[in-house]
């Protein structure tokens, strides 16, 4: 079977030229077969040869589109993060520095750091339609000699052979909104161990993982009950209580002081092991709903980021968010005891009692 397939699309090559049809067809294809790179090679010739073919147009646009997270988007549109980001590039690059930026998306930070001075820009995306983007963009804004987009997760290079050499500066911005879901921990460890030079600069720095106690009754999924004469509340069970909520919520409001849980040295060669604590949340009164997390990331020594909710302030992140099974009215003072871990990737918060 697979055999045919291959030979499939082998007769469906020599009969591409000129029919985007037959292009995108070898697309499909090669997604099926789990060749990412090939199906976006194949959909974005497609794409270039049917530019006056709307349905074909939106076809095409559909399948690029498909692996890529909506969030980037929000995230280009955070002016503020984008700002900062580029003060602390212009602070970390000098004029010839070389430089790794992972996770590229769509090159907006290697291109800071071109514009900043840097000789080489080695910008690593691993999601393919992405990286055929950003490689445009990137050569669409004039820096295609100056960055050069790498379609690898940055765990596989290897720097004499992908990189000439270890790289002076590390960027990136794979943070999720509870920090570390996006696999910021072992990319960093690999990159600062392997592609870094002994004390090369890394932005971000650090980041540190914070919650407090939260009013937010926008978040109240209603159980399963009785569903056409079937009692399905056993289903119950394998919903996950937490969700995610926007941090610019006016309807969310803190409840008190925000406590540590955890801290990260991005520029560590160490490796983070899963942490597991315990905190204890002052409630400054009235009704608490859950515990809210939020983030701050130190890209260097002088700039800071944080995604601190309830300000009415818009953020590129969504903000995890731990429900009470039953919500308290606390006095001013009074205090709720917590436990949080982390895996690397997930977090959870939990009451202790």
């Amino acid at each position: 079977m697979e055999f045919n397939r291959r030979t499939h699309i082998q007769s469906l090559i020599a009969r591409a030229p000129g029919n985007a049809a037959v292009m995108f067809r070898i697309a499909e294809l090669y997604r099926h077969e789990g060749d990412e790179l090939q199906a976006v090679d194949w959909c974005g010739r497609a794409l270039a040869l049917a530019s006056d073919d709307l349905p074909m147009t939106s076809r095409c646009r559909a399948f690029l589109s498909k692996p890529v997270p909506g969030w980037h988007f929000q995230m280009l549109s955070d002016q503020h993060r984008n700002q900062v980001y580029d003060a602390a590039i212009r602070r970390a690059v000098w004029p010839g520095a070389r430089v790794l930026d992972i996770g590229t998306g769509s090159g907006l930070l290697a291109m800071m750091a071109a514009r900043a001075g840097a000789s080489m820009v080695f910008a690593c995306e691993a999601e393919p339609a992405i990286a055929r983007a950003a490689a445009e963009i990137v050569a669409a804004n004039g820096y295609s000699d100056r960055v050069r987009v790498i379609a690898r997760h940055s765990t596989t290079l290897r720097a004499n052979v992908d990189l000439g050499g270890r790289v002076d500066v590390l960027l990136s911005e794979i943070i999720a909104g509870n920090l570390i879901g996006e696999g910021v921990l072992p990319s960093h460890e690999h990159a600062v161990r392997e592609l870094l030079i002994p004390g090369g600069q890394v932005v971000p720095a650090r980041g540190t993982i914070h919650a407090a106690l939260a009013a937010f009754d926008g978040f109240n999924p209603s159980p399963l009950a009785m569903v056409e004469g079937f009692d399905l509340s056993i289903f119950n069970r394998l919903r996950r209580r937490e969700g995610s909520v926007p941090g610019d919520s006016r309807r969310l409001q803190l409840r008190g002081a925000s406590a540590d849980l955890f801290a990260f040295d991005f520029a560590s060669t160490q490796f983070c092991r899963s942490e597991r604590t315990k905190v204890e949340l002052t409630s400054d009164g009235g009704m608490v709903h859950g515990v809210i997390q939020w983030f701050t990331l130190e890209l260097d020594d002088e700039i800071r980021y944080d995604t601190l909710p309830g300000r009415g302030v818009p953020r590129s992140w969504m903000l995890d968010y731990f429900p009470l099974e039953v919500p308290r009215n606390t006095r001013p003072g009074e205090t709720m005891v917590f436990h949080a871990a982390h895996d690397r990737s997930e977090l959870l918060i939990w009451p202790a009692e």
